[in-house]
Protein backbone atom coordinates (compact mmCIF):
# COMPACT_ATOMS: atom_id res chain seq x y z
CA UNK A 1 0.00 0.00 0.00
CA UNK A 2 1.35 3.40 -0.89
CA UNK A 3 0.74 6.77 0.67
CA UNK A 4 -2.70 8.16 -0.09
CA UNK A 5 -2.35 11.93 -0.07
CA UNK A 6 -6.10 12.61 -0.07
CA UNK A 7 -6.52 12.76 3.73
CA UNK A 8 -9.66 14.92 3.43
CA UNK A 9 -11.42 11.98 1.73
CA UNK A 10 -11.10 9.84 4.84
CA UNK A 11 -12.24 12.58 7.22
CA UNK A 12 -15.45 13.47 5.37
CA UNK A 13 -17.04 10.06 4.84
CA UNK A 14 -20.61 9.26 5.85
CA UNK A 15 -22.10 5.83 6.69
CA UNK A 16 -21.78 3.22 5.40
CA UNK A 17 -18.26 4.37 4.46
CA UNK A 18 -17.58 5.21 8.11
CA UNK A 19 -18.70 3.49 11.31
CA UNK A 20 -22.15 4.37 12.61
CA UNK A 21 -23.06 4.55 16.32
CA UNK A 22 -23.98 0.84 16.50
CA UNK A 23 -20.62 -0.17 15.05
CA UNK A 24 -18.70 2.13 17.39
CA UNK A 25 -20.53 0.45 20.26
CA UNK A 26 -19.50 -2.96 18.87
CA UNK A 27 -15.86 -1.82 18.69
CA UNK A 28 -16.03 -0.71 22.34
CA UNK A 29 -17.50 -4.05 23.35
CA UNK A 30 -14.80 -5.94 21.42
CA UNK A 31 -12.03 -3.84 22.99
CA UNK A 32 -13.39 -4.91 26.38
CA UNK A 33 -10.79 -3.02 28.45
CA UNK A 34 -7.80 -4.41 26.58
CA UNK A 35 -4.89 -1.96 26.48
CA UNK A 36 -3.18 -0.56 24.57
CA UNK A 37 -5.49 -0.15 21.59
CA UNK A 38 -3.78 0.47 18.24
CA UNK A 39 -5.77 1.89 15.33
CA UNK A 40 -4.67 1.07 11.80
CA UNK A 41 -5.48 4.23 9.90
CA UNK A 42 -7.02 7.48 11.03
CA UNK A 43 -10.78 6.80 11.04
CA UNK A 44 -12.02 9.81 12.99
CA UNK A 45 -14.91 7.91 14.58
CA UNK A 46 -12.41 5.45 16.11
CA UNK A 47 -9.66 7.82 17.23
CA UNK A 48 -11.19 8.24 20.70
CA UNK A 49 -10.98 4.45 21.19
CA UNK A 50 -7.25 4.14 20.51
CA UNK A 51 -4.04 4.82 22.37
CA UNK A 52 -1.98 4.97 19.16
CA UNK A 53 -2.97 5.52 15.51
CA UNK A 54 -0.72 4.09 12.78
CA UNK A 55 -0.82 5.40 9.21
CA UNK A 56 1.48 6.19 6.30
CA UNK A 57 0.02 9.69 6.08
CA UNK A 58 -1.32 10.58 9.54
CA UNK A 59 -3.51 13.61 10.09
CA UNK A 60 -3.10 16.11 12.90
CA UNK A 61 -4.75 14.72 16.03
CA UNK A 62 -4.40 14.86 19.78
CA UNK A 63 -3.74 11.10 19.78
CA UNK A 64 -0.22 9.75 19.46
CA UNK A 65 0.43 8.70 15.87
CA UNK A 66 3.07 6.61 14.22
CA UNK A 67 3.93 7.18 10.55
CA UNK A 68 4.41 3.64 9.34
CA UNK A 69 3.17 1.00 6.91
CA UNK A 70 0.93 -1.45 8.76
CA UNK A 71 2.79 -4.40 7.27
CA UNK A 72 6.06 -3.14 8.77
CA UNK A 73 4.90 -3.32 12.38
CA UNK A 74 7.40 -5.25 14.50
CA UNK A 75 8.17 -5.37 18.17
CA UNK A 76 4.81 -4.00 19.23
CA UNK A 77 2.22 -5.73 21.34
CA UNK A 78 -1.26 -4.29 21.56
CA UNK A 79 -4.10 -5.42 23.76
CA UNK A 80 -6.20 -5.09 20.62
CA UNK A 81 -5.68 -3.75 17.11
CA UNK A 82 -8.66 -2.14 15.41
CA UNK A 83 -9.21 -0.97 11.86
CA UNK A 84 -11.92 0.28 9.57
CA UNK A 85 -11.87 -0.97 6.00
CA UNK A 86 -8.17 -1.71 6.21
CA UNK A 87 -8.68 -5.24 4.88
CA UNK A 88 -10.17 -3.66 1.78
CA UNK A 89 -6.88 -1.81 1.17
CA UNK A 90 -4.16 -4.33 2.06
CA UNK A 91 -3.67 -8.07 2.41
CA UNK A 92 -2.94 -9.11 5.99
CA UNK A 93 -0.61 -11.85 7.14
CA UNK A 94 -2.64 -13.13 10.07
CA UNK A 95 0.29 -15.09 11.48
CA UNK A 96 2.15 -11.77 11.76
CA UNK A 97 -0.86 -10.01 13.31
CA UNK A 98 -1.00 -12.79 15.89
CA UNK A 99 2.50 -11.79 17.05
CA UNK A 100 1.33 -8.19 17.60
CA UNK A 101 -1.95 -8.73 19.43
CA UNK A 102 -4.35 -11.32 20.76
CA UNK A 103 -7.36 -9.62 19.14
CA UNK A 104 -7.96 -7.89 15.82
CA UNK A 105 -11.25 -6.09 15.17
CA UNK A 106 -12.02 -4.72 11.73
CA UNK A 107 -14.98 -3.41 9.81
CA UNK A 108 -14.88 -4.97 6.35
CA UNK A 109 -16.69 -3.91 3.21
CA UNK A 110 -18.19 -6.90 1.42
CA UNK A 111 -18.68 -5.03 -1.85
CA UNK A 112 -17.80 -1.73 -3.51
CA UNK A 113 -19.98 1.13 -2.22
CA UNK A 114 -20.75 4.42 -3.92
CA UNK A 115 -18.09 6.96 -2.97
CA UNK A 116 -15.29 4.43 -2.39
CA UNK A 117 -12.06 5.58 -3.97
CA UNK A 118 -9.30 3.27 -2.78
CA UNK A 119 -10.74 -0.09 -1.74
CA UNK A 120 -9.80 -2.91 -4.11
CA UNK A 121 -10.40 -6.10 -2.10
CA UNK A 122 -13.82 -7.27 -0.93
CA UNK A 123 -13.54 -10.47 1.11
CA UNK A 124 -16.69 -12.38 1.93
CA UNK A 125 -15.05 -15.18 3.90
CA UNK A 126 -13.24 -14.71 7.19
CA UNK A 127 -11.38 -17.91 8.08
CA UNK A 128 -10.94 -18.51 11.81
CA UNK A 129 -12.92 -15.41 12.78
CA UNK A 130 -14.17 -15.47 16.35
CA UNK A 131 -17.28 -13.47 15.46
CA UNK A 132 -18.86 -11.79 12.47
CA UNK A 133 -21.61 -9.22 12.86
CA UNK A 134 -23.28 -7.92 9.71
CA UNK A 135 -24.04 -4.28 10.39
CA UNK A 136 -24.72 -1.77 7.62
CA UNK A 137 -25.67 -3.03 4.15
CA UNK A 138 -22.60 -4.73 2.69
CA UNK A 139 -20.52 -4.28 5.84
CA UNK A 140 -19.37 -6.72 8.52
CA UNK A 141 -17.54 -6.14 11.79
CA UNK A 142 -15.19 -9.09 12.25
CA UNK A 143 -13.24 -10.14 15.35
CA UNK A 144 -10.28 -12.53 15.38
CA UNK A 145 -8.87 -13.88 18.63
CA UNK A 146 -5.40 -15.26 18.09
CA UNK A 147 -4.83 -16.76 21.54
CA UNK A 148 -7.54 -19.35 20.97
CA UNK A 149 -5.09 -21.71 19.24
CA UNK A 150 -7.09 -21.56 16.01
CA UNK A 151 -4.46 -19.67 14.04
Amino acid sequence: MGIIEDTSHWQNLLPPLCPNDEEISLYKKAIDGRKPVYLLGMTKQLLDLCDLAIDLNPIQTSKPTLKMDWNDLKGFHAGVIIGDGVMNLVQFDFSKLATLTNRFVCRVFLRKHTGMKYATMFPNEFPNATSIKYTQDGVALVVWDFNSGVI
